[in-house]
């Protein structure tokens, strides 16, 4: 039994360890370009800002400095996404641990390492994969501070939660489920009394400052998109949002539990707690944000996506480890390093298959096994035939495939994308002019090149980025030509074949 092993904190540490090799190695070997979200955070990271036009910058940030390791891009991506893991199982087990014990703590770790979020969508390393740790972080300071208001607890909440600000907005929800701690739970109350609840407050103002002032000065791009990317505009979308929000419920619970062998007993505490509607803590860490995420979803009139509650995961996770009698669970009988290792083995057999299905089935997330290197190799090639400097400028069309030239050159080339040029990117597109680029269009996309206005374009070179998988042979066509740089039309390079 469990019991018998008497430090269940190692098989915590041995399982996000095991964990994170397995999810470092295994995406880094059957992967050979990043997810699409991935390469548009790291493509914004030319242009260092408290903002940009989708996203809050801390997502950009972190992988801006982490594809300055001298490793291949695709290892530090994958590095990052793992670090981020193990920092919010280690919120996960310390909250559950002050309040519960070891052994609901290391399941809740468990129950984390099995979900969506730390396994396939930690590979999809996006703004939800960020957001994760600093949510985890925030509930835990915060919960702290419900039960013994210092101020370090206070100081610590106000940090974590501006970050989590910074890497999304959807940190609001850690937020509002503490303030329904508060305002439901008597013994909480006190707290609204308290100054120090005020100085969390104006903390958390001051670490997201900066980011207020670049919403204001470019007219709040992306909290607009937070709040309005896609309206309800009909009866279909209504619906289609209903069923979205049922999907984002069985990823955020089902998805959660179901790698969890099967135990009646798992399910008896949550069957009591909705027959008799009692509010306690992790009954509301359990339903409060995904309740609160609906009604903001409502309330902002959006079509819900069921990927925005894959956030949540750890309050889901922590309010389980308070609720279920664990040591109780015939699954945790004989528990070892062993089942441990196996368990979190298979989420990875079916990351495999995953891919293998979308690599048949032609779907655009196969993207992920596009060998795209190959495609840095052939645009330097280009490049050298008509110029002896560095290739330091590269256009596309497209942000899938395309983008990866700025991963694999580790932020030494900026890319510019002509039909989508911000503000921001002028400095970049003076940059390309003076020097020439050159151009990796997918012929699938448009393929203006307008922003060259004074500059001749060299033959078309015909290029297929191929599936590394092979099963069966998926190719993405893209063209390349050489982009003289401004003033020079005559440029011999434009006639070379």
């Amino acid at each position: 039994m469990l019991q018998k092993i008497r430090t269940p904190w190692i098989l915590a540490a041995s399982a996000v360890a095991v964990h994170s090799l397995l999810w470092v190695i295994f995406p880094y070997l059957l992967c050979d370009n990043l997810h699409s979200d991935t390469l548009e955070a790291a493509y914004w990271a030319q242009h260092f800002a408290f903002g940009y036009a989708k996203h809050p910058p801390l997502t950009t940030w972190l992988i801006n400095c982490f594809l300055q390791i001298d490793i291949s891009p695709l290892a530090a991506i994958m590095l990052l996404s793992q670090i981020v893991v193990a920092v919010t199982a280690y919120y996960i087990w310390a909250l559950v641990r002050v309040m519960r014990d070891e052994t609901s703590a290391f399941c809740a770790v468990f129950l984390y390492l099995m979900s969506p979020i730390a396994t396939f969508y930690a590979v999809q390393f996006n703004h939800n994969s960020v957001l994760a740790p600093f949510y985890a972080a925030s509930l835990y300071y915060g919960l702290r501070f419900l039960h013994q208001p210092r101020f370090i607890f206070a100081l610590l909440l106000g940090c974590v939660a501006g970050l989590g600000f910074l890497a999304k907005y959807e940190i609001i929800f850690a937020l509002l489920t503490l303030l329904c701690c508060a305002a439901v739970l008597p013994q909480f109350r006190y707290v609204f009394r308290l100054p120090l609840s005020y100085v969390s407050v104006l903390i958390f103002m001051i670490v997201i400052s900066p980011h207020i002032l670049w919403l204001v000065q470019n007219h709040f791009p992306s909290l607009g998109r937070a709040v309005g990317e896609k309206h309800i505009h009909s009866m279909g979308d209504f619906a289609f949002s209903l069923f979205n929000m049922l999907v984002g419920f069985f990823l955020l619970y089902a998805g959660t539990c179901f790698l969890f062998p099967f135990d009646a007993k798992l399910y008896k505490p949550l069957m009591r707690l909705a027959r008799s509607y009692e509010l306690n803590l992790p009954a509301i860490l359990l339903t409060a944000p995904i309740m609160l995420l609906a009604a903001g979803a409502i309330l902002t009139w959006q079509v819900f996506k069921p990927l925005w509650s894959l956030s949540l995961t750890p309050s889901v996770v922590v309010g389980l480890g308070l609720l279920v009698e664990w040591q109780e669970l015939r699954f945790m009988h004989g528990i070892n390093l062993g089942h441990v290792v196996k368990r979190t083995a298979v989420p990875v057999l079916l990351f495999f298959s995953y891919l293998s299905c979308l690599t048949v089935l032609n779907m655009p997330l196969a993207a992920y096994q596009a060998d795209t290197f190959p495609l840095l190799e052939k645009a330097q090639e280009l490049w050298a035939r008509a110029s002896d400097r560095p290739l330091s400028c590269v256009a596309i069309n497209e942000q899938k495939i395309g983008a990866s030239l700025y991963m694999w050159n580790q932020g030494h080339i900026k890319m510019i994308h002509p039909a989508r040029i911000s503000l921001d990117e002028e400095k970049i597109v003076e940059k390309c002019n003076n020097t020439g680029a050159i151009a990796v269009f997918d012929l699938n996309e448009d393929p203006s090149t307008q922003i060259f206005d004074q500059s001749c374009t060299g033959p078309h070179h015909d290029f297929y980025v191929r599936d590394i998988l092979d099963m069966p042979r998926r190719e993405w066509h893209f063209t390349m030509f050489y982009i003289s740089p401004r003033g020079r039309m005559d440029d011999p390079s434009c006639r070379m074949e």
